[in-house]
């Protein structure tokens, strides 16, 4: 399969070549590349895949914790509740074991805070994560487009190169019946006009141009430039600028992570 590197190290081999035309193999590139095959991905054990049908997201994780936080929180709410009234019927020992039991509820909230935040910044991570791999797939069919664009280039180079090459051939074509005149023939000046092709006048014509200089088509390919070399140029300029660029932010991350 063809990718960008490839027909940017083909390219600079062609450049660094005197030939003035470019190789035959060039008509054999497809005009657009192949789709690549997908990735072999290896198969799971049974149990393998049981567990991860089992194992909870992160999301019912935090849902989770979230629940047991809300349930620890109306059980302090309940036992301060108590303790004030042992406290006022001056059962001074029921008071201190309630007090011990909201200590040792306030820990477990602490606990399962701090359980909640780190899921939330794992929840985060997998989210930049997945974003990342969605870029990845995104900038690979990207970059599959820009080389097939490169290489229709490739092939309008070479088209280029042909049609003033055709031009010069039909010019002389038109030229030879008459470079060798008979003298059996009539004057020669009556028929000159027929050995020009006038093309470039057609073309300019066709173009609405005034005039064309015959010059301009044989030296074509010079003036225009190499289009194949300038479309790998920007392409590759293009994939590595986005490849680079930093993920977009989530739309709750307001810290930024996804940068």
């Amino acid at each position: 399969m063809q990718t960008l590197d490839q027909l940017r190290r083909w390219l600079d081999g062609y450049s660094s070549s005197a030939s003035p035309k470019l190789p035959q193999s060039v008509s054999s590139l497809p005009p657009a590349l192949p789709t690549p095959p997908a990735p072999r991905l290896e198969g799971k054990s049974l149990m393998a895949k049981i567990a991860d049908a089992v194992r909870p997201s992160t999301a019912q994780r935090i849902a989770k914790e979230e629940r047991a936080i809300a349930d620890v929180e109306r059980q302090i709410v309940d036992m301060q509740a108590a303790q004030k009234l042992r406290s006022l019927d001056e059962e001074a020992d029921e008071a201190v074991k309630i007090a011990e039991k909201i200590s040792f509820a306030e820990r477990r909230l602490i606990v399962h805070r701090e359980r909640l935040k780190a899921l939330h910044k794992q929840q985060r991570r997998e989210a930049v994560d997945q974003l990342q791999r969605q870029k990845d797939a995104e900038l690979q069919d990207f970059e599959k487009k820009l080389t097939g664009k490169a290489t229709a280039g490739v092939r309008l180079d070479r088209a280029i190169v042909e049609f003033a090459a055709a031009m010069q051939a039909y010019n002389e074509a038109c030229r030879a019946p008459f470079a060798s005149w008979p003298a059996t023939f009539p004057s020669i000046k009556i028929f000159e006009g027929f050995s020009h092709s006038h093309m470039d006048s057609r073309i300019a014509s066709a173009l609405r141009m005034r005039s064309v200089a015959p010059e301009l088509f044989a030296n074509l390919s010079t003036r225009i430039g190499s289009i194949a070399e300038r479309d790998i140029k920007i392409a590759a300029s293009l994939v590595e600028d986005i490849r680079t660029a930093p993920l977009p932010k989530l739309h709750d991350d307001p810290e930024g992570m996804a940068a």
